[in-house]
This record gives structure tokens, C-alpha cells and sequence, in this order.
């Protein structure tokens, strides 16, 4: 456990000096960034605000004295114009190419060596270019002269104070290396960074057409498109059309676009949405993006510091209510997720301050926000595709389940044909059973009851009259059987009392009923019907005929052990002590009680014989384990001696 909350306390403190460790770094690549030899660095120059176009048109009088860098204090609701020279003296010029650098002019410039123009940023006319990235501009050694020489440049900036940046002169050789750094940290890297979330915009963006539900998706698209067109507004250095103000204010809505999808995105992610939050910020948004627009096409550029003094701010605390809505999501649960997420909100959050804080000339210093993508991007997309990929375990969870659903439907399916089936093929038997017990009834009926006339009438047939009678209560048995059950055990019962009270009122025997409510039987057939009357029927022959008994009871009643229902079958005549041989009318009843999925047992009583029939509610259950029969025991004169 303290070895838990020791990572924990280490990564929130590698969260928190996250944004730190990245300037630092950056600082220290720059600090350790090849360098200009500094004897060829350019410190002090004369500047004169003017709009000439040649070094010869320059008047004599009016120029100050400036340090480099420097910039011209000129009004910035108009382009301004101004000329720095520099007097410098060379020694020996050599045959190798010389060149002049310029690190950051953060404007348009033409170079003059020695009245003679060596090259310069673009056109000064409308649009006007202002390059963000390194200057190098090669010239012939042989324009310089033994000792003394002029440096003379001209600064144009579309609305802004024209200045001039880092600046040196010297052979070509000598800050080539510098350059090369600087081209490299200033323009490719971001040139980079601009191709990346161009892609990275358009997967999410494809996500999101697939998945229009996930909202985050769209949200991050978008920011990325915003950011990717932030980046390259700063890289161009000439406007496409002749608004520089609006070029520039173009970059800003960008990031403001940036800023606003964060925040959206993170309330998706996180489901924390705020709906009226969300419409404030949108229409804060919205007021402040229309001024940038507007001012300068209509209203000549007269809210020259509403960028610094309103609408970066306002980005600034919409991105620190994204980083709140991230924290109210950990204090609801740590996931790696949102605090990955929440470790690239810090770091934008802070960047940005520090980048805004140079813009408005409070701090000195390179501008990094760009440099954060990288961070942002790897933890945004990693948090995305974590959830992506989780969704698409889950489908392929949901869909295995679902094959294996559907594997066991269709199972149940073939097997259902298989029953019905079945049924058809039973009920098609039944329904012939049915049409042969009707005709021998109708037929081999009306011939028995004629038989037992004729033998009832003639003394000398007397012998044959109980074998009709049996014959024709047989019959009448299983005619009595088609009839329909509905399920209802009790009366099948009573249609067999009436079939049998002749035989036991001429064997001098009594029998008892008890048919306790029972339970709806389901399934019960013309089939099962038969089979529990034959039982029955089969086990008072016997009584009959073997036990000499005086009594039998019948008793019907639910299970209590087990949904069921039980017949019993009880007479209080010898019983049995010997093993039961099988007879024909023995493993008749056994083979009835396992077709039905019952158990039949037969036990001798005190006195007498109990024949037990467990009848289980589904018959299912004993058919598929087997119906369970207990061992019979028989005696003199028991079941055991009736041979069918």
C-alpha cells in the first residue's frame, strides 16, 4: 500500500513539472544550439523611420542610435517603415561567399551591402510578408572592402512596429550551422507537426463519420484541424490575400477554435457535460472570434490589443475550465486515461501563459506552444484508442456471445424439429390407433357383447362368460383412454373404478379410493393414459388373483419430496418373501412405468403387497436418467407366481 501511494504522489508530481521540464528542455537545446561566433554579431545600429525605398534616397540627419535587437517605436494602427544600418570593418574578405543573418525579423526586409542589394524577405508591396523563420542572405566577398563597410536594411510591418532581430555578418561557412538549427527548430519541426495532425485529423475525423454517436471523435478532429491551421498560418510568410491584420487574427480564431473543441471534448470524454456551461463558452467564443473578424475588415483595425488584452486571456481560462473538468473527473475516480489527459491539459495551460506573457513583451524567450503538440497528440490519440479499442473488444465479445446464442437457438432449433416432428409422427400413429381401437369397437365390440349374451343365456356357456366380460372391459379400457385427459390424473382413475367393480364384487373383495387433488399432468395422452390404467389395472389383477386377500386400497396423492404424483396400489393379503420371477403381466407394468418415466417399486407390506407407481410431473426427467425401481421380493402365492 505505501509503495502504491509513493508511484502515485511521483507521477502527480511528474504531471505537475511536466509543462517545467519541457521549457527547461527546450531552453537548454537552444542554449546548447550551434551559435553565431559572436564576433560577427551585429550589437548596435542607427535606425530612421521612413518610407524610402533606396539606401541613396536615405537623408543624413535623423537617425538614433539603438541596440540590437531592438524594434522602432512607431504607431501600430499603420504599416511601419524604418532603416537600421550598421557600420562594421573587415580585414580580409577571403574568396569564400559571405552572408548576412537574420534570426526571427518577425517582418519583411531588403538587405544593402555597401549601397549594393544582396536580397531580401519578398515583395513590399500589399500583402506585406512577415517571416517568423531565419533569414540568410549569401553575397559575393567582393562587395566588401578592406576596412570600413555599411550594412543597411529596410523593416516593413503590415501593423506592426518593424524591428530587427538577432543579426550578423560574416562568411557564409561560419553561420550556416546556426541557420540550419534554427530553420530546423523554427519551420521543419512545425512543418512536421502540421503534416501529423493533418492526419491525425482526418483518422479521428473518419472515426467520427462511423461513429456519429461518439461526439469526442468529431470534437478531437476538429481541434486538431484548428491547431494544424494555427501552425500554419504562423509558417506562411505572406497572407493569400491583402488583410495582413485578418491573416493574422485568422490564426488566433484558430487556436480559439482549439481551445473551445478542447474543452467539448473533455466534457464528452469525461461525461461531464455541462450544457449551459458549454453555450456560454460557445457564445464567448463566438462574440470574441466576430471582433477579430470584423475590426479589420470594417472597422479599420481600431482594437490593435483586443488579441492580447481580451481574446488570449479568454482562451487562457477556458482551457483552465478544461483542466478543472479533467480534475473533477479524477476526484471522481483516477483513470490512467483521464489523467493522461489531464497531464496534457497542464501542459497546454501553462505553455500558452508563458507564450502569451512573451507576446505581450512581459517575458523574453523563444515560443513553445507549438512544441507541445507532440505531448498532446500522444495522449489524446492514446486515450482515443484505448476507448476505440475497448468498444471493439467488446463487439467482438458481443459478438462471439451472440454466435454462441445463436449456435445454441439453432441447436434448440433442430432439436424442436426433431419433437415436432416427433409429435407429428406420434400423433399420426395415435390418430390410426385411434380409427383401429374405434372400428374393433364398433365391430369386435358388438361381436363380444353378443358372445356374453348368448353365453349368459345357455347354462352349458357359463365357463366363457368371464372371459367375455374381461375381454370387453379391456376393450372399453382402451376406448375410454382415447377420450381427452386435459391433464387431469383423477379422472382417469375414476373411468377405471367402474371397469373393475364387477371382478372384485365376485372375488369378495373391497377397495378403497382415496384420490387426493392432484396436479395437472402435462402431455397426458391417450398413450399415458393407458399405460397408468394398465398399471393399475395389472397390480389389482394380481391382488386378486394371487394374495387372497379381502381388501385393496387405492391411494392417489401428490409427492412431498418431489414434484410428482404417487399411486398406490395396497392389499392386505400374503405378500412375498422370495425374488419376483418376471412374468408377462410383471415386466408389462415395468415397461409401462418406464415409458411413462416412472418408478415402479413393490415391496411386501404388514401384511399383504404394495405396489408403488412415482409419476413424475415431467416426464423428462426419469426418461433422460432412467426410471429407478426398487428390487421385488415374492412369496407362495404372490404376484411373483402369475405368469401373464
Amino acid at each position: 500500500m505505501a509503495r502504491s501511494s509513493g508511484n502515485r504522489i511521483l507521477l502527480w508530481l511528474t504531471a505537475l513539472l511536466l509543462p517545467f521540464l519541457l521549457i527547461a528542455t527546450l531552453d537548454y537545446a537552444l542554449r546548447n544550439a550551434p551559435l553565431v561566433p559572436p564576433q560577427y554579431l551585429l550589437r548596435e545600429a542607427e535606425f530612421l523611420e521612413s518610407d524610402v525605398v533606396a539606401p541613396r534616397e536615405l537623408p543624413a540627419a535623423g537617425w538614433q542610435h539603438t541596440r540590437l535587437p531592438g524594434a522602432v517605436p512607431v504607431v501600430e494602427t499603420r504599416p511601419g517603415s524604418a532603416w537600421f544600418r550598421v557600420p562594421f570593418a573587415v580585414t580580409s574578405a577571403g574568396d569564400e561567399p559571405w552572408a548576412v543573418y537574420l534570426q526571427r525579423p518577425y517582418s519583411n526586409v531588403v538587405v544593402y551591402i555597401n549601397d549594393e542589394k544582396i536580397g531580401d524577405g519578398g515583395p513590399m508591396t500589399r500583402p506585406i510578408p512577415t517571416h517568423r523563420g531565419p533569414l540568410l542572405m549569401s553575397f559575393p566577398a567582393k562587395l566588401l572592402k578592406p576596412g570600413a563597410n555599411l550594412l543597411e536594411l529596410r523593416s516593413v510591418h503590415a501593423y506592426q512596429r518593424p524591428r530587427l532581430g538577432m543579426a550578423a555578418i560574416a562568411p557564409r561557412s561560419q553561420l550556416l550551422p546556426a541557420h540550419e538549427f534554427t530553420q530546423a527548430f523554427a519551420v521543419t519541426a512545425k512543418q512536421v507537426s502540421v503534416v501529423v495532425l493533418a492526419v491525425l485529423a482526418t483518422l479521428f475525423g473518419a472515426l467520427w463519420s462511423l461513429r456519429r454517436q461518439d461526439a469526442a471523435y468529431g470534437w478531437f478532429a476538429l481541434g486538431l484541424f484548428s491547431w494544424a491551421a494555427h501552425i500554419q498560418i504562423m509558417l506562411t510568410p505572406r497572407p493569400p490575400f491583402e488583410s495582413e491584420v485578418l491573416w493574422q487574427h485568422l490564426q488566433g480564431i484558430a487556436i480559439g477554435v482549439f481551445a473551445l473543441t478542447s474543452a467539448l471534448f473533455v466534457n464528452r470524454y469525461t461525461g461531464l457535460r455541462q450544457p449551459r456551461v458549454e453555450r456560454v463558452l460557445i457564445a464567448i467564443w463566438a462574440i470574441g472570434a466576430a471582433v477579430l473578424l470584423i475590426d479589420p475588415l470594417w472597422l479599420g483595425y481600431r482594437f490593435p490589443r483586443f488579441g492580447y488584452l481580451v481574446w488570449i486571456p479568454m482562451l487562457s481560462l477556458i482551457s483552465a475550465y478544461t483542466v478543472s473538468t479533467l480534475l473533477r473527473s479524477l476526484a471522481r475516480g483516477i483513470t490512467a486515461e483521464v489523467a493522461v489527459l489531464s497531464a496534457a491539459g497542464w501542459l497546454v495551460l501553462v505553455v500558452s501563459l508563458r507564450d502569451t506573457a512573451i507576446e505581450l513583451d512581459w517575458l523574453d524567450g523563444r515560443l513553445y506552444l507549438s512544441y507541445t503538440v507532440g505531448f498532446v497528440l500522444c495522449a489524446v490519440a492514446a486515450a482515443l484508442l484505448q476507448r476505440f479499442a475497448a468498444a471493439f473488444h467488446a463487439a467482438e465479445r458481443a459478438r462471439d456471445e451472440l454466435d454462441e446464442r445463436v449456435r445454441q437457438k439453432s441447436a434448440e432449433l433442430a432439436l424442436n424439429l426433431v419433437r415436432v416432428k416427433d409429435l407429428e409422427r406420434e400423433r399420426a400413429l395415435s390418430s390410426e390407433r385411434e380409427r383401429i381401437l374405434q372400428d374393433m369397437h364398433d365391430g369386435l365390440g358388438g361381436h363380444l357383447v353378443q358372445a356374453l349374451a348368448i353365453a349368459t343365456s345357455r347354462e352349458t356357456l357359463k365357463p366363457v362368460e368371464e372371459p367375455l366380460r374381461a375381454c370387453l372391459d379391456e376393450l372399453r379400457l382402451m376406448v375410454d383412454s382415447l377420450e381427452p385427459a386435459n391433464g387431469e390424473l383423477a379422472s382417469v382413475l375414476g373411468s377405471l373404478r367402474p371397469r373393475i367393480s364387477r371382478r372384485l364384487a365376485l372375488a369378495g373383495v373391497d377397495i378403497r379410493w382415496q384420490i387426493d387433488d392432484l396436479p395437472l399432468i402435462p402431455d397426458l395422452g391417450p398413450r399415458q393414459v393407458l399405460d397408468v390404467t394398465r398399471v393399475v389395472q395389472e397390480a389389482i389383477t394380481n391382488a386378486i388373483k394371487h394374495s387372497g386377500c379381502r381388501s385393496i386400497t387405492v391411494r392417489a396423492q401428490r409427492m412431498q419430496a418431489s414434484d410428482g404424483i404417487e399411486i398406490l396400489v395396497e392389499d392386505d393379503g400374503r405378500g412375498f418373501t422370495t425374488p419376483v420371477t418376471n412374468g408377462l403381466g410383471l415386466a408389462s407394468m415395468r415397461r409401462r412405468a418406464a415409458s411413462l418415466g416412472a418408478s415402479l417399486e413393490i415391496s411386501t407390506a404388514a401384511p399383504g403387497t404394495r405396489v408403488l407407481l412415482r409419476l413424475p410431473l415431467d416426464p423428462a426427467v426419469n426418461k433422460n436418467s432412467g426410471a429407478v425401481q426398487a428390487p421385488d421380493r415374492v412369496g407362495h402365492g404372490g404376484i411373483a407366481q402369475e405368469q401373464g
